[in-house]
């Protein structure tokens, strides 16, 4: 029986063939990079807009030596995201009883470009009142640098899921967030910026009849 010799060029095409289901890194890549495309986005703590910020909101975050309400919002409304008005309130007791007397605020609203990073997100805790929204500023995504490795894939009877652990690139950088007043009011933009392409990520994938796909995708 003669022996089937196959060339440089044929070995580099039945490797350029591997099927969608193969558990190899451009798989992986891909299944992970469609997830990150989707619910990737780099953002800010939600608030609920608009945000009024006490005189004793400003004197909290200084006494703790990190970045107070007052802090985050001066700075947002540095780079134009939000505007800033004066407004009297009308003070109530910690039973949520009127007192009679009034209280300065300082109230900030998103402006027109700070609306256009602005992504509507559902309160978990309560819901926003008529006239406010409650939302996250998103200032970039996410998008897989290299798969280092992974482990698996397991198999449970017909479904299989490997873990996956990859290094992530930081793409569609608003300008904004590459301030530094806005890095040191809000230290997570730094902290991820740092991280692109040498802080690993994990996130488990699982075969489906399309191929493999990442998890949390529905």
């Amino acid at each position: 029986m003669k022996k089937l010799l196959l060339t440089p060029i044929a070995l580099i095409f039945l490797s350029a063939c591997s099927g969608k289901d193969d558990p190899n890194e451009k798989n992986f890549g891909a299944a992970i990079d469609a997830y990150l495309n989707k619910k990737g986005e780099l953002c800010l703590n939600p608030e609920t807009w608009p945000v009024e910020v006490t005189e004793m909101d400003k004197q909290i975050g200084s006494s703790f030596g990190i970045p107070s309400k007052f802090d985050r919002m001066n700075a947002l409304a540095s780079q134009g995201l939000a505007t800033s008005n004066e407004i009297d309130k009308p003070q109530v007791s910690f039973m949520g009883q009127p007192t009679g007397s009034s209280v300065k605020v300082t109230q900030y609203a998103l402006s027109d470009k700070g609306k256009s990073f602005f992504r509507e997100r559902q309160g978990a805790l309560s819901k926003p009142k008529d006239g406010e929204t409650r939302g996250d500023l998103c200032y970039a995504k996410r998008a897989v640098e290299k798969i280092v490795k992974w482990e698996g894939p397991m198999k449970f009877g017909n479904y299989q899921e490997a873990g996956v652990k990859y290094l992530y690139r930081i793409v569609d950088l608003a300008d904004w967030a590459k301030t530094p007043e806005i890095q040191t009011a809000f230290p997570s933009i730094k902290e991820w910026l740092d991280g692109a392409g040498n802080t690993q990520q994990s996130h488990t994938v699982k075969l489906t009849s399309e191929g493999w796909e990442a998890k949390g995708m529905d």
